[in-house]
Protein backbone atom coordinates (compact mmCIF):
# COMPACT_ATOMS: atom_id res chain seq x y z
CA UNK A 1 0.00 0.00 0.00
CA UNK A 2 1.25 3.48 -0.82
CA UNK A 3 1.71 6.00 1.92
CA UNK A 4 0.89 9.68 1.53
CA UNK A 5 4.61 10.39 1.36
CA UNK A 6 5.02 8.18 -1.73
CA UNK A 7 3.71 10.96 -3.93
CA UNK A 8 5.28 13.84 -2.03
CA UNK A 9 5.17 16.68 -4.52
CA UNK A 10 6.34 14.90 -7.69
CA UNK A 11 6.40 17.04 -10.83
CA UNK A 12 4.06 14.75 -12.73
CA UNK A 13 1.10 15.66 -10.51
CA UNK A 14 1.05 19.01 -12.32
CA UNK A 15 0.05 17.26 -15.56
CA UNK A 16 -3.50 16.73 -16.73
CA UNK A 17 -4.69 14.24 -19.34
CA UNK A 18 -5.27 17.25 -21.59
CA UNK A 19 -1.61 18.19 -21.26
CA UNK A 20 -0.59 14.70 -22.29
CA UNK A 21 -3.00 14.85 -25.23
CA UNK A 22 -1.37 18.12 -26.26
CA UNK A 23 2.04 16.43 -26.08
CA UNK A 24 0.83 13.80 -28.56
CA UNK A 25 -0.55 16.56 -30.82
CA UNK A 26 2.87 18.18 -30.83
CA UNK A 27 4.50 14.88 -31.77
CA UNK A 28 2.03 14.49 -34.66
CA UNK A 29 1.86 18.09 -35.90
CA UNK A 30 5.46 19.15 -35.16
CA UNK A 31 4.09 22.70 -34.94
CA UNK A 32 3.02 24.59 -31.82
CA UNK A 33 0.45 26.59 -33.81
CA UNK A 34 -1.09 23.53 -35.50
CA UNK A 35 -1.13 21.50 -32.28
CA UNK A 36 -2.86 24.40 -30.48
CA UNK A 37 -5.50 24.60 -33.24
CA UNK A 38 -6.04 20.84 -33.21
CA UNK A 39 -6.37 20.85 -29.42
CA UNK A 40 -8.68 23.89 -29.45
CA UNK A 41 -6.48 26.06 -27.23
CA UNK A 42 -4.84 29.45 -27.73
CA UNK A 43 -1.21 29.78 -28.76
CA UNK A 44 -0.31 31.35 -25.40
CA UNK A 45 -1.93 28.41 -23.55
CA UNK A 46 -0.08 26.01 -25.83
CA UNK A 47 3.22 27.74 -24.96
CA UNK A 48 2.49 27.45 -21.22
CA UNK A 49 1.63 23.73 -21.57
CA UNK A 50 4.83 23.07 -23.53
CA UNK A 51 6.86 24.89 -20.87
CA UNK A 52 5.23 22.78 -18.15
CA UNK A 53 5.87 19.57 -20.12
CA UNK A 54 9.51 20.54 -20.48
CA UNK A 55 9.77 21.23 -16.73
CA UNK A 56 8.04 18.01 -15.71
CA UNK A 57 10.07 15.78 -18.04
CA UNK A 58 13.27 17.79 -17.56
CA UNK A 59 13.89 17.82 -21.29
CA UNK A 60 13.31 20.35 -24.11
CA UNK A 61 11.12 17.66 -25.81
CA UNK A 62 10.93 19.66 -29.09
CA UNK A 63 13.69 21.65 -30.77
CA UNK A 64 13.00 24.56 -33.11
CA UNK A 65 13.90 23.96 -36.75
CA UNK A 66 12.35 25.78 -39.65
CA UNK A 67 9.59 25.02 -40.50
CA UNK A 68 8.88 22.30 -37.90
CA UNK A 69 9.61 21.35 -34.32
CA UNK A 70 11.83 18.29 -34.03
CA UNK A 71 11.02 15.86 -31.18
CA UNK A 72 13.98 15.00 -28.97
CA UNK A 73 14.98 11.43 -28.17
CA UNK A 74 13.16 11.78 -24.84
CA UNK A 75 9.94 12.83 -26.66
CA UNK A 76 10.20 9.74 -28.88
CA UNK A 77 10.65 7.57 -25.78
CA UNK A 78 7.68 9.16 -24.03
CA UNK A 79 5.25 8.92 -26.96
CA UNK A 80 4.29 5.20 -26.67
CA UNK A 81 4.06 5.46 -22.89
CA UNK A 82 1.80 8.52 -23.09
CA UNK A 83 -0.39 6.79 -25.71
CA UNK A 84 -0.72 3.74 -23.48
CA UNK A 85 -1.54 5.88 -20.45
CA UNK A 86 -4.22 7.83 -22.33
CA UNK A 87 -5.62 4.58 -23.73
CA UNK A 88 -5.88 3.13 -20.24
CA UNK A 89 -7.51 6.32 -18.95
CA UNK A 90 -10.02 6.20 -21.78
CA UNK A 91 -10.85 2.58 -20.98
CA UNK A 92 -11.89 3.63 -17.47
CA UNK A 93 -14.89 5.53 -18.80
CA UNK A 94 -15.52 3.62 -22.01
CA UNK A 95 -16.10 -0.06 -21.36
CA UNK A 96 -15.06 -2.42 -24.10
CA UNK A 97 -17.96 -3.16 -26.43
CA UNK A 98 -18.51 -6.70 -27.64
CA UNK A 99 -18.72 -6.68 -31.43
CA UNK A 100 -19.48 -10.10 -32.97
CA UNK A 101 -18.44 -8.81 -36.41
CA UNK A 102 -14.87 -8.39 -35.06
CA UNK A 103 -14.54 -12.01 -33.88
CA UNK A 104 -11.89 -14.02 -35.68
CA UNK A 105 -11.95 -17.42 -34.08
CA UNK A 106 -13.47 -20.85 -34.32
CA UNK A 107 -16.16 -22.03 -31.91
CA UNK A 108 -16.39 -25.77 -31.23
CA UNK A 109 -19.80 -26.98 -30.10
CA UNK A 110 -20.41 -30.48 -28.85
CA UNK A 111 -23.67 -32.00 -30.10
CA UNK A 112 -25.64 -35.21 -30.16
CA UNK A 113 -26.76 -36.62 -33.51
CA UNK A 114 -29.84 -34.52 -34.18
CA UNK A 115 -29.03 -31.36 -32.19
CA UNK A 116 -27.86 -29.29 -35.15
CA UNK A 117 -31.04 -30.04 -37.06
CA UNK A 118 -33.45 -29.89 -34.13
CA UNK A 119 -32.06 -26.95 -32.19
CA UNK A 120 -29.63 -24.96 -34.32
CA UNK A 121 -31.14 -24.62 -37.79
CA UNK A 122 -31.81 -20.88 -37.50
CA UNK A 123 -28.84 -20.23 -35.23
CA UNK A 124 -26.13 -21.10 -37.74
CA UNK A 125 -27.35 -18.63 -40.35
CA UNK A 126 -27.78 -15.82 -37.79
CA UNK A 127 -24.40 -16.58 -36.23
CA UNK A 128 -22.57 -16.36 -39.56
CA UNK A 129 -24.39 -13.12 -40.44
CA UNK A 130 -23.45 -11.54 -37.09
CA UNK A 131 -19.88 -12.90 -36.99
CA UNK A 132 -18.81 -13.38 -40.62
CA UNK A 133 -15.12 -13.90 -39.76
CA UNK A 134 -15.79 -16.58 -37.14
CA UNK A 135 -16.22 -20.32 -37.75
CA UNK A 136 -18.48 -22.93 -36.22
CA UNK A 137 -17.38 -26.51 -35.80
CA UNK A 138 -19.71 -29.20 -34.49
CA UNK A 139 -18.21 -32.25 -32.78
CA UNK A 140 -19.90 -35.38 -31.53
CA UNK A 141 -20.38 -35.54 -27.76
CA UNK A 142 -18.56 -38.43 -26.12
CA UNK A 143 -18.01 -39.65 -22.56
CA UNK A 144 -15.46 -36.88 -21.97
CA UNK A 145 -17.86 -33.97 -22.63
CA UNK A 146 -17.39 -32.19 -19.32
CA UNK A 147 -13.60 -32.58 -19.32
CA UNK A 148 -13.49 -31.08 -22.83
CA UNK A 149 -15.68 -28.16 -21.72
CA UNK A 150 -13.49 -27.58 -18.68
CA UNK A 151 -10.25 -27.66 -20.69
CA UNK A 152 -11.62 -25.39 -23.44
CA UNK A 153 -11.33 -28.08 -26.11
CA UNK A 154 -14.98 -27.31 -26.86
CA UNK A 155 -16.73 -24.01 -26.09
CA UNK A 156 -20.29 -25.20 -25.51
CA UNK A 157 -22.44 -28.27 -25.86
CA UNK A 158 -26.02 -29.07 -26.69
CA UNK A 159 -26.80 -32.19 -24.78
CA UNK A 160 -29.83 -34.05 -23.46
CA UNK A 161 -30.85 -32.89 -20.00
CA UNK A 162 -30.67 -36.46 -18.76
CA UNK A 163 -26.98 -35.89 -18.00
CA UNK A 164 -26.15 -34.46 -14.57
CA UNK A 165 -24.25 -31.19 -14.78
CA UNK A 166 -21.04 -31.00 -12.69
CA UNK A 167 -20.46 -28.18 -10.23
CA UNK A 168 -19.12 -24.99 -11.78
CA UNK A 169 -20.86 -25.46 -15.12
CA UNK A 170 -23.94 -23.60 -16.23
CA UNK A 171 -26.81 -24.64 -18.42
CA UNK A 172 -29.64 -23.00 -20.27
CA UNK A 173 -32.65 -24.99 -21.37
CA UNK A 174 -33.12 -24.31 -25.08
CA UNK A 175 -36.16 -26.40 -25.96
CA UNK A 176 -38.43 -28.99 -24.45
CA UNK A 177 -38.51 -32.07 -26.63
CA UNK A 178 -40.89 -34.97 -26.59
CA UNK A 179 -40.22 -38.39 -27.96
CA UNK A 180 -42.47 -40.44 -30.16
CA UNK A 181 -42.39 -44.06 -31.25
CA UNK A 182 -43.76 -44.81 -34.68
CA UNK A 183 -44.94 -48.28 -35.67
CA UNK A 184 -47.11 -49.82 -38.30
CA UNK A 185 -50.76 -50.11 -37.23
CA UNK A 186 -50.67 -53.87 -36.70
CA UNK A 187 -47.37 -53.98 -34.82
CA UNK A 188 -47.68 -55.82 -31.44
CA UNK A 189 -46.42 -52.80 -29.51
CA UNK A 190 -49.15 -50.60 -31.00
CA UNK A 191 -51.78 -52.91 -29.54
CA UNK A 192 -50.60 -52.06 -26.02
CA UNK A 193 -51.78 -48.42 -26.36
Amino acid sequence: MLSNGSFANPKWTELSLGDLMFFLRLVEEKSLTEAAKAQGISLSTASRVLKMLRDVFDDPLFLRSSPQLIPTQRAFELEPEVRALLGAAGALVKPEVFRPADLERSFRIGVVDNAVYAVMRGFVKRFLEAAPRADLEFVQIDDHLFEKLESGEIDAAIYPSSRKLPAGMHELKLIRMGYALCTRPDHPIALKW
